[in-house]
């Protein structure tokens, strides 16, 4: 209306109203690239854990040790108040992309754009391993386990270098460094669960003359999870050992190693805004150790969710992951060898975190229906989780399986007697006790 009568005005040569400024473009959704997502075999089964009690890691923690970054990430929110300082942080890359890539597989945002953590209600903290005084990574040990307690994990996103010869260099997991390893197995057998990754040396951790009769330098296993780099790639040989992955038979699980798509480094999405930058660039083991931390954050949370707030032990959360993974690939075409364990399956793994059976079916009672036939039927059962379905027994014999309250049982013979009972199962297999019986003879 200003600008129509500002135009009338013969001084006016022309008038119009200020155009408004378009709102920023939010950043696109990129979780169809994050593949270590997807159901087994090619990923964890994060979207499965959502579902699961607990599976979002909301009932646990995950402290990361290490140093860049990006606390102001669109995508990553927990990272705010997520700092605990291990003396005056400094960054010895000056950069913002190795520690938000890591935050990115955990926990970034379930928000409907850019990417999304596999726990992304777990609490997190942020430990650096540099301060004003150098490297401190045990210092930084120290105060993960004051802000931890049993049951939480810790993710220590750091390697070490040895000489496999005089003229090279290899790295390998932190715990070579005696220091670190006493630190590590002090906090395992206090309970916290520690994971590693297995280091980027292409290296045989069973060598013996390099790292004693059993790594690190004969020592017995120091309780924390190490984690070896799989191919993971479209067109690669999943779950094959990626080329710079150590190997050996202390490695436990295995991550992806390639191609891992999360917050930060090379934007997938043109922008200038270092605060809403993604890639699929992630690589080698600091890429896999996250997924694994996070299958273990998992776990723990289901477990306290289920079992009334107890905490699930290091030595249970190895067991659970690596006897449910999905096995390496090693035998195909094209694959190398050397073990860098099964990649999580957290379908099958968070099931096992269950171990309470449901209640019985109560209120069981039998009638005939117009037709003559025995209609059963129950009071719902109660569980931790929910119920799968309910066993019917009829005259003693296995006969069905329902997943309602009641059954019409339409293959009966008049003059007869038949006697019902019934139980629960829940997702995990626990069995109630079973019911009362009920019986009927048909008219």
């Amino acid at each position: 209306m200003v600008a129509k009568q500002l135009q009338a005005l013969s001084i006016v040569e022309t008038a119009y109203a200020a155009p408004e400024v378009a709102p920023a473009p939010s950043s696109p959704n990129y979780q169809s690239y994050q593949t270590y997502l997807n159901a087994a075999p090619s990923g964890v089964n994060a979207g499965y854990a959502k579902t699961f009690p607990g599976g979002a890691g909301d009932k646990a923690k995950v402290i990361d040790i290490e140093y860049s970054w990006n606390t102001n990430h669109e995508d990553l929110s927990k990272a705010r108040t997520a700092l605990i300082p291990n003396g005056t942080p400094v960054d010895p890359l000056s950069d913002t992309d190795h520690g938000t890539a890591v935050l990115g597989e955990m926990v970034a945002d379930d928000n409907g754009y850019g990417v999304t953590g596999i726990t992304p209600k777990a609490n997190l903290g942020l430990v650096n391993a540099y301060n004003t005084n150098g490297y401190k990574i045990v210092e930084a040990l120290y105060t993960a386990a004051f802000y931890t307690q049993p049951g939480d994990v810790i993710l220590v996103e750091q390697q070490t270098l040895v000489h496999p010869t005089p003229d090279t260099m290899a790295q390998v997991p932190i715990e070579w460094v005696p220091a670190v390893y006493d630190m590590i197995k002090a906090l395992t057998d206090g309970g916290r669960i520690v994971v590693e990754p297995a280091g980027n040396g292409n290296q045989n951790l069973d060598n013996t003359a390099l790292f004693g009769a059993s790594f690190p330098n004969g020592k017995v296993d120091s309780g924390a999870l190490i984690v070896g780099a799989g191919l993971n790639c479209a067109g690669d040989v999943l779950r094959s050992r990626q080329s710079d992955s150590n190997y050996g038979s202390r490695i436990n699980l295995q991550g992806p190693g390639n191609c891992v798509a999360t917050t930060g480094y090379d934007p997938l999405w043109l922008t200038n805004d270092i605060n809403a930058r993604y890639t699929t660039g992630f690589s080698e083991t600091s890429a896999a150790a996250p997924v694994v931390a996070s299958a273990a954050v998992s776990l723990s949370s289901a477990y306290r969710t289920l079992n009334s707030g107890a905490n699930i032990t290091p030595a249970l959360v190895r067991s659970i992951l690596t006897s449910t993974a999905t096995a390496q690939n090693s035998t195909s075409s094209g694959a190398l060898t050397g073990n860098i364990g099964p990649l999580p399956d957290l379908a099958k793994a968070l099931l096992k975190t269950d171990t309470k059976a449901p209640t019985a079916p109560a209120g069981v009672k039998v009638v005939l229906n117009s037709n003559h036939k025995p209609v059963v039927s129950w009071s719902a059962s109660t569980d931790n989780n929910k119920i799968a379905s309910y066993k019917l027994y009829r005259n003693g014999s296995s006969y069905k399986t329902v997943t309602g309250l009641s059954y019409t049982d339409t293959s009966v013979t008049v003059g007869k007697t038949y006697k019902y009972t019934l139980y629960a199962v829940d997702p995990s297999g626990n069995k109630s006790v079973v019911s009362t019986a009920v019986s009927i003879v048909v008219k």
